[in-house]
């Protein structure tokens, strides 16, 4: 019979340096899964305080605004729609990006602005620097599927996943893009509503995971 011999400074030297190694390796896996986070934006319109904007909407107040922060002095970089949309999106002035109002000729969503803002905006940025990948759903610019700006079938740079509205708000009878392709809802009011509509095909995107926190 073998006879075994531990020399218990050797191995509690040896077993604080397997601890060391894999805290190590946690660390290094649990930095990497922080530093590369969910970032979730929700834009929404028409929700001023001073005409009642969230009277009707007590559980989004409750489950977003009380659970997290409300800006009491807070600035918008125009009060038009489009501008402050492209502004969200560039991070720029409107006199900067251009957009100067909500028609395709005040520069929503024509070509001259995919042409030289999308490629900018922070979810191309985001998908070329960092590896993200991205994905939207709901309404964009307001002149977005028009035709003289290359449809629905234009899907702008920086998203792996396109759920675009067509042109402005509505929530039955519209068309959506689906990755440049158009998809019509309206046919069946009980299926149709646009809510419903996105909150399902955001269930179906693989990179939206439980597993890394939201910022």
């Amino acid at each position: 019979m073998t006879s075994i011999r531990f020399n218990l400074p050797t191995l509690l030297n040896r077993l604080l340096i397997c601890v060391t190694l894999l805290l190590n390796i946690r660390c290094c896996v649990v930095a990497k899964w922080y530093h590369r986070p969910n970032v979730v934006l929700i834009l929404t319109d028409d929700l001023d305080s001073a005409i009642g904007g969230m009277t009707p909407l007590n559980k989004t107040k409750k489950l977003i605004g009380e659970a997290g922060i409300t800006f009491t002095n807070a600035f918008v970089a125009s009060p038009l729609c489009c501008p402050s949309r492209a502004s969200i999106l560039t991070g720029k002035y409107p006199h900067n990006h251009h957009v100067i109002n909500n028609t395709l000729e005040g520069n929503c969503g024509s070509t001259a602005w995919q042409e030289t803002q999308e490629p900018k905006t922070f979810p191309a940025l985001l998908q070329a620097y960092a590896g993200y990948q991205t994905f939207y759903a709901g309404k964009y610019l307001n002149q977005y599927g028009n035709p003289d700006a290359g449809g629905v079938e234009h899907v702008p740079l920086g998203w792996d996943y396109w759920v675009g509205l067509e042109r402005n708000s509505r929530y039955y009878n519209y068309t959506l893009s689906v990755n440049g392709k158009p998809k019509k809802h309206g046919g069946n009011y009980s299926e149709d509503y646009l809510t419903d509509v996105l909150v399902r095909r955001t269930q179906r995107i693989p990179c939206i995971t439980g597993k890394c926190p939201v910022h």
